[in-house]
Formats: structure tokens, sequence, C-alpha cells
């Protein structure tokens, strides 16, 4: 969530971390796409080798691209679930690369551009105080994602 720390002291700097973070994440993506074509076993056990991405959720994944298609990858961000599971069963299933990344970009973009524009906001409505109390704002900003995960993994865990 760097660029979000980053939109928080410039939102079109954060947008722009976000934007590099997504290419990061996408080109890390196609890797585990065409390792999942060649040994589909080693990479799902290569996630369930991750803290936090339980069996079910690997399932969810695998039926929600195969009863939905690509049309999945638009909820996806809406459902806390790592990107990079859609990605190894995309190449499990063999699903289109160009396809699969056409529908990626809206996909990853929305998430970005929404925390931007939220932490955005937050930095505009705060800007006298966050550049007074930089320090304290760095400290609740690390707070809250380590609530905000804490959270997630419960219901992560409580759901699967």
């Amino acid at each position: 969530m760097f660029f979000c720390f980053t939109a928080l002291l410039s939102p079109v700097i954060g947008i722009t971390h976000g934007l590099v973070s997504m290419i990061g994440t996408i080109a890390g993506g196609f890797f585990m796409y065409h390792l999942a074509i060649f040994d589909p076993d080693m990479m799902n056990r290569f996630l369930l080798s991750i803290p936090g991405i339980p069996e079910g959720m690997i399932k969810e994944v695998s039926a929600n691209l195969y009863n939905d298609g690509l049309k999945a990858l638009l909820t996806a961000p809406m459902k806390g679930i790592p990107y990079k599971i859609f990605f190894v069963e995309a190449g499990i299933m063999q699903i289109d690369l160009t396809k699969f990344f056409l529908m990626t970009l809206p996909s990853r973009l929305q998430r970005i551009f929404f925390l931007c524009l939220v932490v955005g906001l937050v930095s505009k409505i705060f800007r006298k105080s966050i550049e007074r109390y930089t320090q304290r704002w760095c400290f609740f900003y690390v707070l809250f994602w380590i609530s905000f995960y804490c959270v997630y993994a419960f219901f992560v865990m409580t759901k699967y």
C-alpha cells in the first residue's frame, strides 16, 4: 500500500506509484500465468503456501472464472481475493492471455484509482494537519493498514 501512502502526501505521485505497482503486479502475474500452464500442481501448492490463501479461495476463483469467464475479473477487487490467484487459475484454464490482460487493466485500475482518490481526498481535507504532524499521520497510517489486514485475515479465515 505504498502508493496509498504517497497519495496521502501527493495524490499525483500516489497514482504514479500505483501505476508502477500495477505494472509490476501484471509482470509477476504473467510469469505465474505461464508457470501455471506448464505445472499447475506446483503453482497451486505455491498459492497454498502463501499465508491467507486457503484452498477454498482458490476453488472460488476457479469457479468464478469457469462460470463468469473474464467478467469475474471486474468484481475481483471488491472480493478481497489476491489477484495472483486469478493469474494462476487463468493459466491453468489456458484463458487467452490477451483477453485476460485487457480485462486485468480495468480491474487493477479501479482499485488503484479508488484508493488514491479516497486517500487524496483525506489529504486535501487534512493537508495542514498532515504537514504539521507528519510523524503521527505516518504512525496512524501504518496502524490503519495493520488493523485492516488483521480484520481482513479474520474474515478470510472465517469464510474459507
